[in-house]
């Protein structure tokens, strides 16, 4: 009988790295931990923090997991008057060249069929530079990880299709510190993906998506940030609920400029 193997999500976010620990069983599978830190300092040496986070929580790295951030990767949907794989195969790159101001030698390119009939094909197309993949790698390799699999990060979130039932239409949102994801679903697949800048943020005091209670745990993890922006823990928190109100109106442009842009 086949060993199980324990698989590790790494999330390397701009202000914080989390892990998630996946135990498989011959049941199914099943959170083992799951575990976070602030992004690392400039005290230590490149990947000296990261690799005692993995020592100190004992983190497998033998199946890893991580994803090349949504704003550094290009989606595109594409539909073809056939529907063979193989020829689907040969034809990708070369519509994809039209597309995109790179030579294809330099980027990385998947799809995945998300529509059509018997003669017709709608594919859902990533694009990522060369370069991107080989910056992650390199960083991970500062603390010891290989990973098994790098995804997009905007597709990463269709993998919610798998565990949890979303018939239908579902619009899927990751609104993060420095920028905004959305997946757009239909019955399970990932059919438009977009990342959205939200500025030129510093620290938890210009996170327009936290509410008061998260700013508080924000300020006590972020504490140096604070410090270089002058601000109390206090300030942060009473800032934070007064702009609660904007949380609303940031979701609404954010929706309304992907549907905009996904017509």
């Amino acid at each position: 009988m086949p060993m199980m193997k324990n698989v590790l999500g790494l999330d390397l976010g701009s202000h914080g790295v989390k892990a998630v620990e996946l135990r498989q069983s011959l049941s199914g599978t099943e959170p083992a931990q799951m575990r976070s830190q602030p992004a690392p300092t400039a005290d230590l040496p490149p990947g000296e923090e990261l690799r005692r986070f993995v020592e100190l929580h004992a983190l497998p790295l033998d199946h890893v997991v991580c994803a090349i951030s949504g704003d550094r990767v290009t989606h595109r949907r594409l539909e073809f008057p056939f529907r063979d794989r193989k020829r689907l195969r040969a034809a990708v790159p070369f519509a994809v060249e039209g597309e995109i101001p790179l030579p294809l030698d330099s980027v990385f390119i998947d799809w995945e069929l998300v529509g059509g009939d018997r003669g017709r094909a709608e594919l859902a197309t990533t694009v990522v530079q060369r370069q991107e993949v080989v910056r992650l790698l390199e960083d991970l390799s500062l603390w010891g990880c290989d990973p098994r699999i790098v995804e997009a990060e905007g597709l990463a979130l269709a993998n919610l299709a798998s565990v949890f039932d979303l018939p239908g239409t579902r619009l899927i949102a990751d609104l993060g510190h420095r920028k905004s994801v959305f997946c757009l679903l239909v019955e399970g697949r990932p059919c438009t993906i977009q990342a959205f800048g939200l500025g030129n943020v510093r620290g938890v005091i210009f996170h327009l998506e936290v509410t008061s209670s998260e700013a508080a745990r924000w300020a006590d993890a972020y504490p140096s940030e604070l410090e270089a922006v002058g601000k109390t823990r206090a300030q942060v928190i009473k800032e934070c609920a007064e702009r609660e109100p904007e949380m609303g109106e940031l979701a609404y442009r954010l929706v309304k400029n992907f549907l905009r842009l996904t017509k």
